[in-house]
């Protein structure tokens, strides 16, 4: 349970949990001598992860984290409306100010879902779309 990671509204590591629970429990069926079960269960678990695997990852969203600054506060509605026309769901978002009149800047932190995978490339020319918008990190 030590590798579920809650990473700024994104959860890592459930699998890696999960494979370690069903591995301590093919281990204490080895220690008890159930020689054929722990090979059944091994031969199970490895099955059922790489089924899963393949399967989530086409059916599956995946989350993605952008953040970006600007000097306009209004941005992040229409960076928003831009995503959602796209198919991209915005799962959430934060926005912290800095400075203050003419030096005012905005950091926003969007976690948004997409179903395609290594979309970053994507996102980034969506967002430099706007002059006043720089990007800080997408992951």
């Amino acid at each position: 349970a030590g590798t579920i990671i809650l990473q700024k509204q994104i959860v890592r590591g459930l699998t890696t949990a999960a494979g370690i629970w069903a591995t301590a429990g093919i281990g204490l069926a080895v220690g008890a001598g159930m020689y054929v079960i722990s090979i059944a269960a091994t031969l199970l678990t490895l099955a059922g992860l790489e089924l899963l695997s393949i399967l989530f990852k086409s059916v599956g969203m995946k989350s993605s984290m952008i953040t970006f600054s600007t000097g306009n506060k209004d941005i992040l509605k229409e960076v928003s409306d831009r995503f959602k026309s796209r198919n991209y769901m915005l799962v959430s978002y934060k926005m912290e100010r800095l400075g203050s009149g003419d030096t005012e800047r905005y950091i926003v932190t969007m976690v948004i879902k997409s179903k395609r995978s290594n979309d970053e490339g994507h996102m980034l020319s969506l967002m430099q779309e706007w002059p006043d918008v720089t990007v800080e990190q997408i992951e």
